[in-house]
């Protein structure tokens, strides 16, 4: 049988690889080997339809085994990239990174979509990341926060952002489900409050990333509060739930601070 040929590697995210296909077209390809490509068929035409730019799907094929997504080749630099090249950009940048992120989070979740809730109590199932009795412990500080059902992103930050023909777009919606909308503000601020280390990012580079990162955080924090007027505790509340949800979800280079953050939520917890 004749080998499958390698594509050229176009760019490294997060979770995820991507391989230029043709001029027009990438494939995305999940590291872990297996995804469930259905979060965006049937979010992507709720998507359109409150005309938030996202890239075109075409189709899913495998690529050495694993399963892979033909999507739409934007060519274009991501807003963190522009931010990095160019930080005094920080304050317009961050008013209109607000305003998309608010227009997301004011669309209702379509039925078929995974919530938050489910997530989180699927969870249970691999506690071994927690001291035993603190993955309860989350779990029921969420039980008093509001439920929600509207679209959170799930990894909503500058990287997922791209710029092309004027047009900024929205990437990588593999972690999108329904939840209450400060639930996402609370993950993002957390992304950019401590940028994780990507694969293949150099040390300056990363930690370059981190110090212009909290400057967004504080600035995104400020904003969001004005929008949805939530208050500390509510806030920080969430922050302790997303951490839970990062520690299992998100990348190796943050699992110690996330476990802290929730370690921290815990002690806090018992003592009120």
């Amino acid at each position: 049988m004749k080998p499958e040929p390698s594509l050229p590697l176009f760019a490294r995210g997060g979770e995820a690889d991507l391989y230029r296909l043709d001029a027009h077209r990438l494939l995305r390809v999940p590291r872990s080997g297996h995804a469930d490509f259905s979060i965006e068929t049937a979010l992507f035409p709720q998507l359109a339809a409150h005309r938030v730019p996202v890239p075109t799907l075409y189709g899913v094929t495998t690529y050495h085994g694993r399963q892979a997504q033909i999507m739409e080749r934007i060519d274009g630099p991501s807003a963190l990239s522009e931010l990095i090249r160019n930080p005094l950009r920080l304050a317009g940048f961050m008013r209109s990174f607000c305003a998309l992120h608010e227009k997301i989070l004011s669309i209702p979740g379509p039925a078929n979509l995974p919530s938050l809730r489910e997530q989180l109590y699927a969870l249970k199932e691999q506690p071994e990341k927690l001291p035993e009795k603190d993955l309860p412990s989350i779990l029921r500080l969420f039980d008093t926060l509001p439920e929600g059902n509207r679209v959170c992103h799930g990894d909503f930050h500058p990287g997922n952002l791209l710029t092309c023909r004027g047009q900024t777009y929205v990437i990588d919606w593999g972690a999108a489900h329904t939840g209450d909308p400060l639930s996402d503000v609370a993950h993002t601020f957390l992304l950019l409050s401590l940028a994780p280390r990507t694969p293949g990012q150099r040390w300056f580079a990363w930690r370059r990333l981190q110090i212009l990162g909290w400057c967004m955080a504080k600035c995104y924090r400020r904003h969001m509060k004005k929008h949805l007027g939530f208050s500390r505790r509510e806030f920080r509340s969430w922050c302790a739930v997303m951490a839970l949800y990062r520690l299992y979800h998100g990348l190796p280079s943050e699992q110690k601070a996330r476990k802290k953050t929730v370690t921290k939520a815990c002690a806090r917890l018992t003592k009120e």
